[in-house]
């Protein structure tokens, strides 16, 4: 089973760990962390990476 993983950092250090069924509903969350940290292009997101502050989503096996 495929899941997709979103790791949200804060001044580089993990702030939340979240694990989603679908691509949409992680893709959904990304949406909702950028308009909630005033992220609106490229820019501003490596901005913001460059401080440590990162959302990232990846796609993994869920292993039983």
């Amino acid at each position: 089973m495929t899941v997709h993983v979103v790791v949200e950092l804060f001044q580089g250090v993990v702030n939340e760990i979240s694990v989603f069924l679908t691509r949409e509903s992680a893709e959904q969350a990304e949406q909702e962390w950028l308009k909630d940290h005033g992220i609106t292009d490229d820019l501003g997101r490596e901005c913001k990476a460059q401080n440590g502050t990162e959302f990232i989503v990846r796609q993994c096996q869920l292993r039983v």
